[in-house]
């Protein structure tokens, strides 16, 4: 199998940070961590892992600690990885439901009917948020990403 640099220092990267996590758990030194030890405190981890994160933590710590901890994590009956995330971006909602924007759009479209009654070509602050929203979710982008963006 062929590896990019980039790929091998990324896999350095995690695995290096895995071991220092494992550290942590077991109070002992990265240089007393046997592949098996790692091996054992991956597979007790595993369930709080999406299947992803534990194919690219397993990518990693086989090419930091070599064949020796490759068998050992491709083993049958190891626990079940979780369904989605359990931690940072897998707690977090990807996109904003239909549902969800439909309501929203209509509280603010009301607001604004009710407020700009005098004033029917005034960006109001309702009106500039309706378009920020309709904006964002067609384009895909978060309120903090448009400052970046560049339309040429």
């Amino acid at each position: 199998m062929t590896r990019t640099r980039q790929t091998e220092d990324r896999y350095t990267l995690i695995s290096n940070r895995l071991v220092a996590a494992s550290c942590r758990d077991l109070d002992c030194l990265p240089s007393e961590i046997t592949a098996t030890m790692m091996a054992d405190w991956m597979i007790r981890n595993k369930a709080g892992w999406s299947s992803s994160t534990w194919r690219q933590y397993r990518a990693a710590v086989s090419f930091a600690f070599g064949s020796q901890i490759s068998a050992l994590l491709q083993q049958g009956g190891l626990p079940a990885s979780a369904q989605r995330g359990l931690q940072t971006s897998g707690m977090k909602e990807k996109r904003l439901p239909p549902d969800d924007l439909k309501k929203i759009l209509d509280h603010l479209l009301e607001r604004i009917n009710a407020t700009n009654k005098h004033h029917e070509n005034d960006l109001s602050p309702n009106s500039l948020a309706v378009l920020l929203l309709l904006c964002g979710t067609i384009a895909g982008l978060r309120p903090g990403e448009w400052p970046s963006v560049n339309l040429w």
